[in-house]
This record gives structure tokens, C-alpha cells and sequence, in this order.
């Protein structure tokens, strides 16, 4: 029985040795401007951390789904992680999506970059100026230090979006609120 765990052991191990290997997905290779594709960061292991890239060029609409499984098929162990987001390109042309830099056991491990085609947006300059305009307001992700300002019940709070998304950076006083014209 003790060589039998001993061989699973040996064997879990040796599957873990293996090269690593990430790949970025993209549902299609071209789209139009005003477009939303599902792009998929993909490993077949789980990275001890992670720096993901900037999507440059691209608006996030929905995102990110984590995904991770674990499954043995005849004594070989299969690990996926994956970490998918749907993005609309905020610009045309050919756009590149960068990798993710994985480390896994002291390892940088990092995919292909992908290329996608994005075909001309038939906007006129006022209706692209409304667009973006309108995709800063509904893109969950802003720029790091944007400030807003929301009201709850009586109370009113300046927000901050930082690394983990939106923190309250203060409340705001009984002056503030009535210069605001805000809570009644």
C-alpha cells in the first residue's frame, strides 16, 4: 500500500515538473469597433502570483471570471486556470493583446501575444466623442485615482478606484452636501 502512495506522490510530482504553458483565447480574430469579445488568459497550472497586463486599446465590458479545476485522468493530473474578460476596442486597427506574466515555482511564464483586427468604426467625430464618454461611464474599471462621489440615505462619500476597485476615501460634510444641492 506504501508503494502504491509512494507512486501517486511520484507521480503528482512529475506532472508538476512538466513545462508550463499560457495562452491567450479570443472568440474571433477581427471585429467591428463597436464589437464586445471574450478573451481568455489560460495556464495549465496555477501561477503563486500574477501580473496582468494593461488592455490597451480596450474598454472592459464584463470581467473578470475566474476560473480553476483540478482533475486526475489515468494518474496524470490536469490543472487549468483561466481568467476571462469581455472587451470592446476603443480604437480600430490592428490591436495587440499582451500576455500576463505568471510565475509558477520561481519560473516567469508568459503566452503568445494575440493580434486582433478591428475593422473602422462608421462614427462621425460627435458620435465617437458621446461613445467614450458613455463607455467611462459604464466600464466597471477606471483609471487608477478616479474620484466620485455617492449618496446613501443621509450621507454622501467621495470614492476612490484603486487597486481592488472602489474604497471610500471620505465622507462629506453637512457644507459640502448643501453646496451639492444633494440630499434633501
Amino acid at each position: 500500500m506504501k508503494r502504491i502512495q509512494m507512486s501517486v506522490v511520484a507521480a503528482l510530482l512529475c506532472s508538476l515538473a512538466f513545462a508550463q504553458e499560457a495562452k491567450i483565447t479570443l472568440d474571433k480574430d477581427s471585429c467591428s469597433f463597436d464589437e464586445v469579445i471574450k478573451v481568455t488568459f489560460e495556464s495549465d497550472f496555477k501561477p503563486d502570483s500574477v501580473n496582468w497586463p494593461t488592455l490597451n486599446g480596450f474598454l472592459n465590458s464584463r470581467g473578470p471570471n475566474t476560473m480553476s479545476s483540478v482533475k486526475m485522468t489515468n494518474g496524470n493530473m490536469e490543472v487549468q486556470y483561466a481568467k476571462e474578460y469581455h472587451i470592446r476596442p476603443a480604437e480600430s486597427g490592428m490591436l495587440t493583446i499582451s500576455s500576463p506574466e505568471y510565475f509558477y515555482q520561481e519560473k516567469r511564464i508568459m503566452a503568445e501575444p494575440r493580434t486582433l483586427f478591428v475593422s473602422p468604426n462608421n462614427m462621425s467625430e460627435e458620435e465617437l466623442k458621446e461613445q467614450l464618454y458613455l463607455d467611462f461611464i459604464h466600464n466597471g474599471i477606471k483609471p487608477k485615482g478616479t474620484k466620485r462621489v455617492t449618496f446613501h440615505e443621509d450621507k454622501g462619500y467621495i470614492e476612490v478606484f484603486g487597486e481592488l476597485g472602489w474604497k471610500i476615501e471620505r465622507r462629506l460634510t453637512e457644507k459640502e452636501l448643501k453646496k451639492i444641492g444633494g440630499l434633501k
